[in-house]
């Protein structure tokens, strides 16, 4: 076999190069022997052939292109040296170039406690719609949130993460999957729409708490990276006790870990032998969820014990039904930047000698988002 170089209608839609036998061609445009004159035939497929260096038969065309010429334009014409064609297989996310900010529907403001509210909004978490990178996928992320494209707003979720299970049909369309007799046709990206639950205080965003249907809410791109929890608090059997500690609107972050339940961006609460809630608020009237936590305890066995007064130090002094091993246990602590109160938190560690601690002071490591080369990985050069 040898390489043939070719130029006629028949087989420029198939690529510069093709294999021939040694001694033949490309077939030629119909000629005397068919039954048409030469001078009838259409000017395209008036072409003659040249020998070409190296015994090469080459097609050229009427136009009286040059070997040289006519090489050079199928070099050109080859789509494996175009330049741009390395970005063609290089691996994207998915939705990278979606608009950060969405319209959301508003369902409504419900007051929990003294200075606090509650906000709950129907967003878009389709995978199709919603870049990772803007997605609500960490416990102590922070949502913006803005009305009638007004001030931005940063509030914090006591909601957990959305379940991957509402995912599953955006992400099967993201990689092109199809069911049985499907027709491959262009199709709308997948909507998801859940719930979002978003906590207030006093004299913070008012437009968002007045809002209406009248009005144009728009969510954001969620803050931060949330709570470092890939860390070995994560092991369920290795810290079989956690105790959660909590002051003021931390009680929002708090309520977000423990509703995450078996979600992977949760601990798994309801699998250990024992957890605690301590909640300190100003006052009575200021615990948020109270209706609340007789769930947590029976769904999540997760106990709450609330103070006003006392320091998280009183709280655990006081709760004499925790059995627990200081090697096994692990304890959270949320407060929001309030360093007295992380301060009063750590010396319940140390008093306990709980050395696994996880603070929302301390956020996880950024998420190094890469794009991998898949041609290059598949086929390496030579």
């Amino acid at each position: 076999m040898q390489t043939m170089h070719c130029s006629t209608e028949c087989c420029r839609g198939l690529g510069a190069m093709r294999q021939v036998a040694a001694h033949g061609s490309c077939k030629p445009a119909p000629g005397p022997a068919s039954g048409i004159r030469a001078s009838q035939q259409p000017a395209q497929l008036r072409q003659h052939h040249s020998r070409a260096p190296g015994g090469r038969c080459v097609v050229a065309a009427a136009t009286g292109m040059t070997f040289e010429e006519r090489e050079q334009e199928e070099r050109e014409m080859d789509i494996r040296r175009l330049e741009e064609r390395e970005s063609w297989y290089a691996a994207r996310f998915i939705a990278e170039d979606a608009p950060e900010w969405n319209i959301c529907t508003f369902v409504g403001a419900e007051q929990l406690a003294n200075g606090l509210t509650m906000v709950e909004l129907d967003i878009e978490v389709s995978r199709e719609r919603i870049c990772l990178k803007n997605a609500y996928r960490h416990i102590g992320q922070i949502a913006q949130v803005r009305v009638n494209s007004g001030q931005e707003h940063q509030l914090r979720p006591c909601s957990a993460p959305f379940p991957l299970a509402l995912q599953e049909e955006a992400l099967y369309r993201a990689k092109g999957d199809m069911e049985q007799g499907e027709i491959k046709t262009a199709v709308e990206a997948t909507t998801v729409i859940s719930r979002l639950q978003l906590l207030v205080p006093d004299g913070e965003a008012q437009d968002l708490v007045g809002a209406s249907a009248a009005d144009t809410v728009e969510i954001g791109p969620f803050k931060g990276t949330g709570l470092n929890l890939r860390t070995p608090i994560i092991n369920v059997f290795g810290y079989r006790t956690v105790i959660i500690m909590a002051e003021g609107t931390a009680i929002a972050t708090a309520k977000a870990l423990i509703e995450a339940g078996s979600c992977v961006c949760g601990l798994n609460l309801a699998f250990r032998e024992s957890v605690r809630l301590y909640y300190r608020a100003p006052n009575d009237a200021s615990v948020a969820f109270k209706p609340l936590f007789e769930s947590w305890e029976k769904d999540f066995n997760c106990k709450v014990l609330t103070a006003t007064r006392e320091q998280f130090i009183d709280v655990f002094d006081g709760d004499d039904d925790l059995e627990y091993e200081p090697a096994t246990t692990a304890a959270v602590i949320l407060t929001n930047g309030d360093e007295a109160a992380e301060k009063s938190a750590l010396l319940v560690c140390t008093e306990a000698e709980i050395t696994e601690i996880v603070k929302d002071s301390e956020e996880a490591p950024e998420t190094e988002y890469r794009a991998m080369r898949t041609h290059q990985a598949h086929n390496p050069p030579s």
